[in-house]
């Protein structure tokens, strides 16, 4: 594994150019080529909701023309039983598309989770602003392995981007989370920027307000809707890093052999970015997951990567949000 480089800021570090099984901290495992390419289902991310509450001015979800709608606690409760008994599946994101927390019965998908014998992490990432500290005390005492919070700045920075949020509000949510935790391992707390109309002195502020606090900090980069990594040159020189060397544009992409999205709806998706349900693999509604991962359309999508023959139009033909793989983090 390539070793951690450090930043211009202080207290911040960069894994650049390796892809990894599982981007997890403290967890990462080097991706060989062996391992991209073999299908296996390692990563499930279930949307109790595309509905949010705020109007971030970087996503392309909201606006999207795919309907709004809940999932139900039938459908998720099978998707949940079918994962317990898939050994390969590693990880389980709770969110997808929207703010997960909107979905009313979300305290009880929650409980549910934590109710069947797991093999897998499970992972919340919500905005925070409809958190409180029912959901902490759940969080830490049922041991969820994972809570992340989406931020993007602090205090009139993070209101500008994050456009209705209440940024001295989510930085309480956040610190009921840490003060319920106490000195206990689990979960682990993260939060993240979005680098987009970001400056150093915001990454620096950024790092600064939750440095030392047991959680990690997170840069990330931002994703435009046609699947492309921006900002990169302005990331680079606001954190001082070299950048140049990190995309692989003929490196394959792992995303259709590990990873399942499975929209509110029950119509599932391949990739992480696809928030319209762009290509759809199948319905998790009439078809087991495993089927699903194993029929004709997730191979047909295999090939495609493999020969980088993909046809006009196709969402995934000049996507570069598969070979980039480095995190800036503080821990």
């Amino acid at each position: 594994m390539t070793a951690n480089k450090k930043t211009a800021i202080e207290g911040l570090a960069y894994k650049p150019g390796d892809r990894f099984c599982q981007l997890v901290f403290g967890d990462e495992k080097k991706c060989d080529r062996k391992c991209k390419t073999t299908p296996e289902l390692r990563y499930v991310a279930i949307e109790p909701t595309n509905h949010c509450n705020l109007q971030c001015t970087m996503c392309y979800s909201d606006p999207s023309p795919r309907s709004k709608g809940f999932m139900s606690m039938e459908l998720f409760k099978s998707l949940v039983d079918q994962i317990s008994e898939i050994p390969t599946i590693k990880q389980v994101n709770l969110f997808y598309g929207g703010e997960p927390l909107m979905h009313p019965r979300y305290m009880d998908m929650l409980e549910y989770v934590t109710r069947v014998p797991r093999r897998f992490r499970a992972v919340i990432s919500t905005n925070g602003g409809l958190w409180n500290h029912e959901y902490s005390e759940l969080v830490c005492d049922r041991e969820l392995p994972w809570v992340h919070f989406s931020l993007d700045g602090v205090g009139a920075k993070h209101e500008e981007i994050r456009v209705g949020s209440n940024y001295e509000a989510v930085k309480k949510n956040i610190e009921d989370l840490l003060e319920t935790r106490g000195d206990r391992k689990l979960p682990v707390i993260t939060t993240n920027l979005v680098f987009c109309d970001h400056t150093r002195k915001d990454v620096e502020d950024f790092v600064k307000e939750w440095q030392g606090k047991r959680m990690t900090v997170v840069i990330d980069t931002l994703m435009t809707p046609d699947f492309k990594y921006s900002k990169l040159k302005e990331m680079e020189t606001a954190l001082g890093l070299e950048l140049k060397d990190q995309a692989d544009y003929n490196e394959i992409c792992s995303s259709m052999n590990t990873y399942m999205g499975v929209l509110w709806d029950g119509r599932t998706v391949s990739c992480c970015n696809y928030f319209e349900g762009q290509i759809e693999m199948g319905d998790a509604n009439k078809t087991p997951l495993q089927k699903i991962f194993y029929e004709e359309r997730y191979s047909n999508l295999r090939k495609m990567e493999e020969t980088k023959n993909y046809p006009e139009g196709h969402p995934c033909k000049n996507c570069d949000a598969g070979h980039w793989s480095f995190n800036i983090v503080s821990e």
